[in-house]
């Protein structure tokens, strides 16, 4: 670049830290309010919990680079963009403690998994309460109505879509019949790439991306998706 370009350069690392700052249970009481019952606790304990929040940093690095061409210099991250980068978060762990349940798993973060720990149906009403959390904070975003909308179909979209994807694998452990490379691409892309576009489109959404933006993160958040889960399934079967 040369000293005339004025194009900014986000600063990263900085902007990850920043979002991992966001969870921590001081964050998140300034921005949701204290506790009101013994399920809030649970669920803002298990929000607050290891992660490494790769998608509430993907929505904060898209706005943060849409917001940014039309400044001097990139701002500050707003209230709206926190609200929707724990939204997502919300959506993500809400899947996780479901996931745990589906797949009997023991362990998440090196530590007992939530329905290890309190119990199944503990654990599903946490699980539940965690995506009406995320809904709330989409519909109390400062943003223009026509964007909220599309947040909530973005987001709603979304969850069908992984849940199909997640079905299919289920139903498919009963039979545990051999998938064709295909198959297992399209459980993948289902199962896993929405919710990295839902990230990357919601930080878009609250940037006022135009559509071919949107076109662009569609295709990348696939790739993404695929890419993920399958360094994910290699690491498993290395462990």
């Amino acid at each position: 670049l040369t000293a005339e370009d004025k194009t900014h350069r986000l600063d990263l690392d900085g902007l990850k830290e920043e979002v991992r700052g966001w969870f921590s249970r001081s964050a998140l009481e300034e921005l949701l309010g204290p506790c009101a019952t013994e399920t809030d606790e649970i669920a803002r304990e298990w929000l607050a919990r290891d992660g490494k929040r790769w998608r509430p940093y993907l929505a904060a690095c898209t706005y943060m680079a849409l917001e940014g061409a039309h400044h001097e210099t990139p701002p500050p991250p707003s209230r709206a963009l926190r609200q929707v980068a724990v939204a997502i978060e919300c959506f993500h762990k809400a899947s996780l403690i479901h996931d745990d349940i589906e797949d009997d798993d023991a362990q998440r973060y090196g530590k007992a998994t939530l329905h290890m720990e309190r119990g199944v149906p503990v654990a599903l009403n946490v699980g539940d309460f965690l995506l009406g959390l995320g809904y709330q904070l989409l519909t109390e975003v400062e943003a223009e109505p026509a964007i909220k909308v599309e947040m909530l179909r973005l987001a709603s979209v979304s969850h069908q879509m992984l849940s199909r994807g997640q079905g299919t694998e289920l139903c498919w452990a009963r039979e545990r019949r051999v998938l064709t490379s295909l198959e297992i691409l399209e459980i993948f892309r289902m199962k896993t790439a929405p919710a990295f576009e839902v990230a990357l489109r919601l930080g878009a959404c609250l940037g006022k991306a135009d559509s071919e933006t949107h076109d662009v993160l569609c295709k990348y958040s696939e790739a993404l998706g695929l890419a993920y889960q399958i360094a994910d399934d290699i690491e498993d079967h290395t462990d």
